[in-house]
């Protein structure tokens, strides 16, 4: 399986979200924004640990998620979740058009580096 393969079947094929949607709708997020992205994260984590060849205690994990990021002038945008929805992207606020405006509430912090 491609590289590509992986990454359709882990963020579109498993969650139902449709490519074509996720890409107008991060641009629409981002409109007006001088740059921007969106990171989609999935991972799987085990680990067993052994006490004189017995085992002492074992573990499981799956963290997933993604981050909306948005760049105007000196100021970043973030949003973040950890359900990989078109419907999670879709409720985060938009961010402000303008760095000197007022931040907007909610998922969006505002970093502004001056």
């Amino acid at each position: 399986m491609t590289n590509l393969a992986q990454t359709d079947e882990l963020f579109f094929n498993r969650t139902g979200m449709d490519p074509q949607r996720v890409e107008r709708l991060v641009g629409e997020l981002l409109h007006g924004m001088d740059d921007g992205e969106l990171f989609l994260e999935y991972s799987q984590s085990e680990s067993v640990a052994l006490d004189d060849g017995r085992i002492r205690s074992a573990a499981f994990d799956t963290t997933q998620g993604f981050g909306l990021r948005a760049i105007a002038e000196d100021a970043a945008g973030y949003a973040h979740s950890s359900e990989i929805s078109e419907a999670a992207i879709h409720s985060r606020p938009k961010p402000n058009s303008s760095p000197t405006s007022t931040p907007m509430p909610g998922a969006w912090t505002r970093a502004c580096a001056r």
